[in-house]
């Protein structure tokens, strides 16, 4: 009858349990919950949401399934995110527009985080998860030079 014993992992105290497609929605599903419940909060009541839903989750027995969460939560918060490249410092009225035109462009409202870079010589990146709009003289002047070649 060992056989049927869980015992405890090699990797650490709680036994790995095997994370299958319904396990895997309700991890999506518990990020979800805890991102919405952490918006817009002050920190300490960020931390008191955090220590609350630990206590939950160890309440169910679920503390396995922390480490798939808190990745879930990252990617969710990566998906709300976009960086945006430019040249030089950007005066509000331009930063106003271009955020609005990404908002525009994504459809719902994302986290802009600005970075300067004077390689792009000119114009601006903007990178997302999933996608990168190069309105840059550098990315034009590569491009030229790219299609140049076959011409």
């Amino acid at each position: 009858m060992d056989f049927f014993r869980r015992k405890k992992s090699r990797s650490g105290f709680f036994p790995k349990e095997k994370i299958t497609k319904r396990k895997m929605r309700k991890t999506q599903k518990l990020a979800k919950i805890l991102i919405s419940l952490a918006e817009n909060k002050s920190q300490r009541e960020k931390e008191e949401i955090v220590k609350n839903f630990l206590e939950i989750l160890k309440q169910k027995k679920k503390i396995p399934l922390l480490n798939k969460i808190l990745k879930e939560v990252k990617r969710e918060i990566k998906k709300k995110e976009v960086n945006l490249t430019v040249a030089r410092k950007l005066d509000e009225d331009a930063f106003a527009q271009i955020k609005a035109k990404i908002n525009e462009v994504f459809g719902k409202e994302k986290e802009t985080k600005i970075k300067i870079d004077e390689n792009i010589i000119g114009g601006f990146l903007v990178k997302s998860r999933d996608y990168l709009i190069d309105a840059s003289i550098k990315g034009m002047l590569n491009k030229l030079r790219y299609y140049g070649e076959y011409f």
